[in-house]
């Protein structure tokens, strides 16, 4: 799979389609069209057993350079030979003869001696494009085959390119490395269970049980149908407030979604529960939530819960469903 392919899969964004009539509506096959556009997300770290941590092993190193063209690197463009995903390239360094090579184009990319290299190796990492050239790698850790760089968006605004050399131990060396969001262990709710530590076999009686807001294939079927709005009244008056929504589709697509305000700030964990070595973690400013007037061939009303980050005319769609 692709890196466009992840991005169509787990970033959410689900397009509003303009309905000018209910008789487009009804030509569609399923008044659900919507929900065959959501993809489940993942993207960072879950199952505590089987996960190595760096800072247990040895605090990795790393060291930032911004990079302007010079002499020295004229005419060198990352993706001739690196790796690349969720807009971060990244390169393992294996030897010392090869770290020179990248050395004498950088000569502020952080040190390392030959012998060093017997019982550590360099990942050198840098941004894409605009959306990531302020990420900072902030956590390494291993899940079975493979190492994990850990990124956050950081306080310092880039302009130039910012390559990271990250000097990390062999214990931590695996076949495998991945670029992802650093997990928001920071949202929890003493209620429900640990989303690092919810089953794959998690279904919705489970999750009605235990208070969540369910959603199946468009329809709310938990309890209590007003929790999410509860939740953005809380959030609109600076109250800290927190909910978890399960959302599943044809009995396949099953996923988790912890939303916490705090600080003034939306923060989400999202679970798939096909792949549960994984959760995505993402940070908006502004939430909404609109309800349409009745449309489809039923009248049905959907309900849009939407986030940015600057107040703005786009919205990307988080959570959708119909009320009856």
């Amino acid at each position: 799979m692709d890196n466009q392919e992840l991005k169509d899969k787990f970033k959410f964004r689900i397009s509003i389609y303009e309905i000018k009539n209910q008789n487009d509506i009804a030509k569609k096959e399923e008044r659900n069209f919507f929900y065959k556009k959501v993809m489940a997300a993942c993207a960072c770290l879950v199952l505590m057993s089987g996960m190595v941590f760096a800072k247990e092993i040895q605090t990795f190193i790393f060291q930032k350079i911004k990079v302007i063209n010079t002499p020295s690197d004229e005419g060198y463009v990352f993706y001739k030979d690196m790796e690349q995903e969720k807009g971060i390239y990244y390169k393992k360094i294996n030897t010392y003869e090869e770290y020179l090579e990248y050395k004498n184009m950088w000569s502020n990319l952080l040190d390392m001696t030959e012998s060093e290299f017997k019982d550590n190796f360099m990942i050198i990492t840098a941004a894409e494009n605009a959306d990531t050239i302020n990420k900072v790698l902030v956590d390494i850790y291993t899940i079975d085959d493979s190492l994990y760089l850990a990124f956050e968006n950081g306080n310092e605004k880039n302009e130039s390119s910012v390559v990271i050399g990250t000097k990390v131990s062999r214990e931590l060396e695996r076949e495998n490395i991945r670029i992802v969001d650093k997990f928001n262990s920071a949202i929890s709710n003493n209620e429900y269970i640990k989303i690092t530590e919810i089953p794959n076999n998690y279904s919705k009686e489970d999750a009605i049980n235990d208070g969540c807001f369910v959603i199946e294939n468009g329809k709310v079927i938990s309890k209590d149908k007003n929790t999410i709005n509860d939740f953005f009244e809380k959030s609109k008056n600076n109250i800290d407030s927190y909910i978890r929504i399960y959302n599943i589709y044809n009995n396949e697509l099953i996923t988790i979604t912890d939303i916490s305000f705090s600080n003034q700030k939306y923060k989400f964990n999202i679970l798939d529960l096909n792949d549960i070595n994984n959760i995505l973690t993402e940070e908006y400013t502004y939430m909404k939530i609109h309800t349409s007037g009745e449309i489809g061939v039923n009248g049905e009303k959907f309900t849009t819960i939407g986030v940015n980050n600057d107040n703005g005319s786009t919205w990307y769609t988080k959570i959708l469903f119909t009320e009856d």
